[in-house]
C-alpha cells in the first residue's frame, strides 16, 4: 500500500510539473506575441489607452501581505503615466509579481486574473518601447 501511495504521489508530482510547464509555455508565448504585434504597431495607441483604463479602473482590492496599498498606489502611478520607461517596465514586472504572490498565498482569484491581465499590458508597453527605440535608431543623424 505504501509503495503505491509513493508512486501515485509521483505521479501527482509529475502532473504538477507538466500544468505549470504548459502555463508558462502559453503565457510565455502569449507575451511574445503581444511584443511583437506592439512592436509592428498592430496595436493601436488608442488601445494602449483603453487597456491601461480598464487596468486602472479593475485593480483588485488590497488584503495582503505582498500585494499592500503601497504597491496598489505604485501600480496605478505608472498606469496613469503616458510615457513609460524601461525602467517603468521593470517596476511594473516587479509589482506583478508581488500580486502573483500573493495569488499563491491567497489563492484570491481576483489577484491571478488581474496578474496576466496586468502582464498582455507590460508585454504590449515592451512592444512599444522596442517599435519606438527602433525608429529613433533608424532616423538620419
Amino acid at each position: 500500500m505504501g509503495e503505491k501511495i509513493e508512486s501515485i504521489k509521483l505521479e501527482l508530482a509529475d502532473l504538477k510539473f507538466r500544468v505549470a510547464s504548459a502555463e508558462r509555455a502559453l503565457q510565455g508565448f502569449g507575451v511574445t506575441l503581444i511584443e511583437f504585434l506592439a512592436a509592428k504597431r498592430v496595436v493601436s495607441e488608442p488601445e494602449r489607452v483603453a487597456l491601461r483604463g480598464f487596468l486602472a479602473a479593475m485593480l483588485p482590492p488590497v488584503r495582503s501581505k505582498y500585494y499592500t496599498e503601497e504597491v496598489r498606489r505604485r501600480l496605478l502611478e505608472l498606469l496613469e503615466k503616458d510615457d513609460v520607461t524601461a525602467d517603468d517596465l521593470r517596476e511594473l514586472d516587479k509589482l506583478s509579481e508581488l500580486i502573483y504572490k500573493e495569488y499563491l498565498e491567497t489563492g484570491r482569484e481576483d489577484l491571478v486574473k488581474y496578474y496576466y491581465k496586468l502582464r498582455a499590458y507590460i508585454a504590449l508597453l515592451a512592444g512599444l518601447l522596442r517599435s519606438k527605440a527602433g525608429q529613433e535608431g533608424s532616423k538620419p543623424s
